[in-house]
């Protein structure tokens, strides 16, 4: 029973693989902006309307 299950398993894994390799890009850009404020709260929203945009399906980061 075991060794049915674990084929199983073996056998799902392998088909899948190719989909879990699909295209995934990293692009690092580096842009510096100005952002003022007195407060945590005053940086992030400073941030959040200068910061990096992002679209469907892809992430932006900002570093301080």
């Amino acid at each position: 029973m075991r060794r049915t299950v674990l084929t199983c398993l073996i056998v799902i894994g392998t088909l899948c693989a190719p989909e879990a390799w699909a295209g995934t890009r990293a692009i690092v850009q580096t842009r510096t902006y100005d952002i003022k404020g007195s407060s945590g709260t005053a940086f992030i929203e400073a941030m959040d309307s200068k910061g990096p945009k992002h679209g469907f399906m892809t992430h932006a980061i900002a570093t301080t």
